[in-house]
């Protein structure tokens, strides 16, 4: 049986088609999106945000979820991860990037999307005596469809003894600075160059190896 040539490219089209739509996961809602993704967790959003982080001119979201730990497990009895879902133009969401264990929060996160970027914020202290936060610049990179680790900042205030400290990392062009101000007056400050190979991606980050190896 002979099949011209229009009729091979149409059922070529149909059929690159299909298995297009049927890797790709759509999700009604963000609900949705969590319980499909996480089905014998019991998860929870804790906050979220919305923002265009991959340019395409529709609304994506960045949510904390939290999970139960398996017993026998380290650590606290619940387990964070960072979720975004990338908006459709026809409504909806698919999957553009999950964490793995994410950064605790003692008290609770902010999140923001500013353009491209995702900024994620542990919040360990936060009261009359001074406060403890610390932060994440992710950056959408199209080349991989994912969020890149791009910038870190960690600040730590008293009010009682008036002492400041401050850690930022900028991981695009290897650099840190050290800040520290004691009692009002004392300060000192600590430039440092470091080299990196590649950008730490969202999709399965675990943040808590990652900051316990990191470069200061």
């Amino acid at each position: 049986m002979r099949i011209s040539l229009k009729l091979f490219v149409l059922l070529i089209s149909i059929t690159l088609n299909s298995n297009v739509f049927a890797q790709l996961n759509v999700f009604s809602s963000r609900e949705a999106a969590i319980n499909t993704l996480f089905p014998h967790d019991n998860p929870w959003m804790w906050t979220s945000a919305e923002g265009d982080l991959t340019g395409d001119g529709t609304d994506d979201v960045a949510m904390i979820i939290t999970l139960p730990r398996n017993e026998g497990e380290q650590g606290y009895p619940i387990e964070k991860k960072v979720l975004v879902l990338a908006g459709l133009a026809s409504g909806g969401y698919t999957l553009l990037s999950v964490s793995g264990t994410y950064c605790d929060a003692q008290k609770f996160y902010n999140l923001e999307i500013v353009g491209s970027s995702l900024f994620v914020t542990a919040v360990h202290k936060a009261d009359a005596s001074g406060s403890i936060t610390h932060s994440s610049q992710y950056r959408f990179n199209k080349k991989y469809s994912d969020l890149e680790l791009i910038g870190r900042e960690d600040i730590s205030e008293s009010f009682a003894d008036n002492s400041y400290y401050r850690l930022s990392i900028n991981y695009l062009n290897g650099s840190s600075i050290n800040y520290e101000k004691n009692k009002g007056s004392a300060k000192s400050t600590k430039k440092t160059r470091f080299h990196i190979s590649s950008l730490q991606r969202l999709n399965g980050f675990d943040c808590e190896k990652f900051v316990d190896n990191a470069i200061y």
